[in-house]
């Protein structure tokens, strides 16, 4: 289970990279305000030449960057990374790439894009469902724009990212113009519809040179916005921030921004290299087997039709991924039996205590039979004292509970999708009698 939270993690990384540089220029600007600058040196005045080089000066630089976020032209913010930068992300992602296993690759965005159709397919059950409980979301944001939020996500769903040999030769150069630039704008679409418009109003800012020494600078900062992305947006009257620039590479960047993103890279690199090459490949049978128990849950999931149902639903897979996970997604297949008689799928299994006639055990297996899924062949285990019927079935438990007319419900296992089924007294035959004149 260790390999899997490594794989969550570095996911994260891998398809949000725009979202990481965010983050890296929001704590570069969220920082105490210094005192008031006193120094005797002179504003150096921005360059006027158009033509010019927009990372050449320390000022244009984040002025470019700002606008970039603005804008959601995810190339605009690869470029405004130095080349150390560029050749970092591509490493980590490659190395991590290397580690990954194509079946579970495929397999994972099997399931992705399964979860993406049934949040558009049953917006209205989510939405609309008083038992989910959001927090910290803006339900009447998502309510009024469920699909702009279905389409960010099919986005990444159907993006290269799929691709493990793709990811393999990942090339930032590539994927920020085109992938990455294609996600931020519909992000940055999507955030425009909020009141308090991050993209608008926290990259909203007025910037000017202090001063500059060499591969050093000062540039000062006030933000336009309202929006509350340092301690003097919350003032009245907006204060001017300062923050340190340097010029690496050639490119001018943000110092709190290049020192977090090279952190990034260190503990990214120790993760990675923390993965043995074999680990999940070792590990594709309890993985896939995971991802098998999920796909079965949607099916349950994606036959809901009411609140109750899609709330239990949920619980339910939520239940047995929790238990396959508690119990280590065990890999022992001896533990498992080979019968190929087996029924695939999900099924239902029925326990039913009790001596039965041949009439009736047939009874019980065409009132049955109506639950299977189409082409699906019941697997019957006689026991000492009861016999269980394994169904092939899609069919809520509860559905195959209210089918039972033949005897008493007992113990009912929603994680196991197993009940048992007390049989009503059978009546006993009496020996014909013959009759009058034989």
């Amino acid at each position: 289970m260790r390999d899997k939270s490594h794989s969550r993690h570095s996911w994260c990384s891998i398809c949000l990279p725009v979202v990481i540089v965010l983050a890296g220029v929001m704590a570069g600007c969220d920082r105490s305000p210094p005192p008031e600058n006193n120094s005797t040196t002179a504003p150096v005045p921005t360059p006027s030449d158009p033509n010019a080089d927009p990372f050449s000066q320390p000022d244009t630089a984040v002025r470019t960057l700002l606008k970039a976020f603005q804008t959601g032209e995810a190339g605009v913010i690869w470029d405004s990374l130095p080349p150390r930068h560029h050749e970092e992300i591509n490493a980590f992602v490659r190395e991590f790439a290397s580690k990954l296993d194509p079946v579970v690759w495929e397999r994972l965005f099997i399931v992705a894009r399964r979860i993406v159709k049934l949040l558009h397919d049953k917006r209205d059950l989510i939405l609309g469902n008083p038992d989910l409980k959001l927090p910290s979301v803006n339900k009447r944001l998502f309510t009024e724009n469920w699909t702009e939020v279905i389409a960010l996500l099919q986005l990444l769903v159907d993006s290269e990212l799929a691709d493990l040999e793709t990811l393999r030769k990942f090339d930032g150069k590539t994927f920020f113009p085109e992938t990455g630039t294609r996600f931020l704008k519909q992000l940055v679409a999507l955030s425009a519809k909020d009141p308090n418009d991050p993209f608008r109003k926290g990259f909203d800012a007025k910037v000017r040179l202090v001063d500059i020494d060499g591969t050093k600078a000062t540039i000062g900062l006030v933000m336009t916005g309202n929006f509350v992305m340092t301690q003097q947006a919350i003032d009245e009257k907006p204060k001017e921030t300062q923050m340190k620039v340097r010029q690496v590479d050639g490119v001018w960047i943000v110092a709190d921004l290049d020192f977090g993103l090279l952190k990034m890279y260190q503990d990214g690199r120790e993760m990675v290299a923390g993965i043995p090459d074999d680990a999940i490949q070792k590990n594709r049978g309890p993985l896939i087997k995971l991802l098998a128990t999920v796909e079965e849950d949607l099916d349950r999931i994606e036959l809901a039709k009411t609140s109750r149902e899609f709330t239990q639903a949920l619980v339910l897979a939520q239940a047995r991924i929790n238990q396959l996970v508690s119990a280590g997604i065990s890999s022992d297949d001896s533990a498992e039996s080979e019968d190929t008689s087996t029924p695939r799928g999900r099924t239902v299994t029925v326990v039913i205590q009790g001596e039965m006639t041949r009439a009736t055990r047939q009874l019980i297996m065409d009132r049955l039979a109506k639950l299977k899924r189409p082409g699906g062949k019941p697997k019957v285990i006689d026991g000492d004292g009861e016999t269980r019927i394994i169904i092939p079935t899609d069919r809520f438990l509860q559905e195959v509970v209210d089918a039972v007319d033949f005897g008493s419900v007992g113990d009912v296992d929603e994680v196991e999708r197993r009940l048992t089924v007390t049989l009503k007294p059978q009546p006993k035959q009496t020996p014909q009698q013959d009759g009058p004149g034989n």
